[in-house]
């Protein structure tokens, strides 16, 4: 870290700006049979946003909008624990719907925390960043670039797995608004034989991403959607498989502990548009709405608003 950038008045005027992604949900989300609750990433278009502005006078830190207190809390612990100089402002902005699924407080954080990065000139430890998220709330592995099997109420990385195809996603959102912390307290009561399917499932997901089998990924997330209606379910999921047939896609895919439901499509498919124009007259003629989304890569990920 520079700490000698902190003795020159123009620092002052210095600030930093950090950006995550938000998910889709999961590809697929369950307890595996050494009894930890774990989730497998699915990168989207939709981003968090912070910026972080230094001030060396002052020793609070202003957050807008003020809502966002797990951002401010984060920045809090980050600085104090860097012995940086604990003033600032920090303004975040997103395109990320809160309470839906799409790990709109995880982006949040991790852009902070590239902020303040970004503001004092220096990187912080993964292992650490997570420690902190773990002390704030479940956390999606959005801060890692590729996709990742990852264990969301500790916080830590159980698998790398690798960069997605180009997927399109044709939703919709079933509405409400689900409380991420309070979702994860609940007992969710899972037999030795899901527990068993969860393992083979992971497998099979991590085989299918690897060999570029769009198929395989469809079928593992349709097969996660369907195991868990007995946890929180889908008022449309069987309506959206249907619709998933009939355009033939890959398959659906879910925010576990959300509101969105929606059909995978492969941008690769030589019938796409015709596919992706279908899939949207169908999901609007159902609910009245639709919401197209794509999925990223982290060099994809845009570098401001």
């Amino acid at each position: 870290m520079r700490t000698d950038m902190l003795k020159t008045p123009d620092r002052l005027e210095l600030r930093g700006v950090g950006i995550s992604s938000g998910t889709f949900g999961e590809l697929l989300q369950g307890v595996l049979t050494n009894g930890k609750p774990f989730l497998v990433t699915l990168p989207i278009n939709r981003y968090s946003k912070a910026t972080f502005k230094p001030d060396l006078l002052s020793d609070t830190i202003e957050v807008h909008p003020s809502f966002k207190l797990k951002a401010k809390r984060l920045c809090e612990r980050i600085l104090v624990e860097h012995n940086l100089p604990l003033g600032g402002t920090l303004t975040v902005e997103s395109t990320i719907p809160i309470g839906k699924g799409l790990a709109s407080s995880s982006a949040d954080l991790v852009a902070v925390s590239r902020a303040i990065e970004s503001a004092y000139d220096f990187t912080m430890d993964i292992n650490t960043l997570q420690r902190y998220l773990a002390d704030i709330e479940p956390t999606d592995g959005v801060m890692y670039s590729s996709i990742v099997s990852y264990y969301h109420r500790e916080a830590k990385l159980k698998d790398h797995i690798g960069p997605l195809p180009s997927l399109t996603i044709v939703s919709h959102d079933e509405g409400g608004e689900i409380n991420t912390i309070e979702f994860n307290k609940r007992h969710q009561p899972y037999e030795s034989s899901h527990k068993e399917e969860y393992d083979r499932l992971l497998k099979d997901l991590i085989h299918a991403i690897q060999e570029k089998d769009l198929k395989g990924i469809g079928e593992v997330t349709t097969r996660s959607a369907i195991l868990h209606q007995t946890i929180a379910p889908k008022k449309t999921l069987y309506q959206m498989m249907k619709i998933n047939e009939e355009v033939n896609g890959l398959g659906v895919v879910i925010a576990h502990s959300g509101t969105y439901i929606g059909v995978l499509l492969s941008q690769e498919d030589e019938g796409y548009y015709r596919k992706l124009k279908m899939a949207k007259e169908r999901v609007c003629q159902l609910t009245g709405q639709v919401q197209v989304m794509h999925t990223i890569t982290k060099e994809e990920c845009p570098s401001g608003y």
